[in-house]
Order: C-alpha cells, then structure tokens, then sequence
C-alpha cells in the first residue's frame, strides 16, 4: 500500500511538472515587451548579490562551529588508545575494551587495501567514522556515552569477503 502511494504521488507531480513545461514551452512563443520588467529586475540584483553573499557567509560561519576535526587536531594525551590495523578481511585491534565517557585514541592504518573504518552501535547507529590506508596511520578521537558492545565495520569495497569484515569493541561503563 505504501509504494502504491509513493507511485501514485511520485507520478502525479511528474504530470504536473510536465504539464507546466509544455505551458512553458507554448507560452514562450509569443513575443512581448520586456524592457519594465527588465529595468526592474535590473534594479534588484545588487541587494540580491549582496542578500548572497551574507547568507552564504553566514552558512559558512554557522557550519563550521562544530567542525568535528578540530576536536581531533588537539595534543591532549589520551589515556584509551586502540591500535586498529585493517586486512583483507579483518581488523586487528590490540584491545577490545574502553570505558564509556573517556576518550579513545583510535590509530588506525590499513596492511593492504584502503578500508573505511566505522563504528556503530548495537542498533546499527553510526558513531564515527575513519579511513584506513597502506603506509599511513589516521588518528581518530572518539567518546563513547553508553556502554555495550560495538561494531567496527569496513565502510568501502575492498574485496569479495567484504561484508564479512566485522569486529566488536566492548566499552565498559565509566570508571568511578
């Protein structure tokens, strides 16, 4: 029922929209006067460049407050760090428990291919994600709020047992 309607929506306005480029097209044939509205319009364009340029300095300045690799950039010793190494088709990693509510260094780095690197919860949420790569080891920092158990899945094709490169990561509740 619902794709019916999904269908039945989608098709309706492919019609409408058609409907309006034929009026479009037949419309534009007749020949009129525009020089008003052109000298109107004309007016208009440099409170709309200006509009512009303020509205996409202020997009701009408004996304990049919480630009997440700043918070990665930082010097800050952490005291969880996990080695991740990804193969063809497995991860490696030199521990498999973190408390939740402390930060987790991840260095991740890859022995043959490029792999995504990402960790989702037990309901399949992404937390964050990294890139594993041959010869180069990213660091990711990441905070865990609750504790469970995680999975750390290959986010890119990297070959025919791809699907089955899964591993788990235990955080453990926070220290007292």
């Amino acid at each position: 029922m619902k794709h019916e309607l999904i269908l039945f929506v989608s098709v309706f306005f492919i019609a409408v929209l058609t409907a309006v480029f034929v009026y479009v097209y037949f419309a534009s044939n007749k020949r009129r006067e525009f020089k008003p509205v052109k000298e109107k319009l004309y007016g208009y364009r440099p409170k709309l460049f200006t509009f512009l340029i303020l509205m996409g300095f202020g997009v701009a300045v408004g996304t990049l407050f919480e630009f997440p690799i700043a918070k990665q950039a930082g010097t800050k010793p952490v005291e969880q760090s996990i080695k991740v190494t990804g193969y063809q088709w497995y991860w490696v990693l030199d521990k498999t428990e973190v408390y939740a509510n402390e930060p987790v260094e991840f260095m991740i780095k890859s022995a043959d291919v490029n792999h995504g690197f990402g960790i989702y919860d037990e309901d399949l949420v992404m937390h964050t994600q990294g890139q594993a790569m041959p010869q180069y080891t990213n660091r990711l920092v990441h905070t865990f709020k609750k504790p469970g158990t995680y999975k750390l899945l290959c986010l890119e094709f990297c070959g025919i047992a791809h699907h089955n490169m899964v591993a788990a990561l235990t955080v453990l509740p926070a220290k007292e």
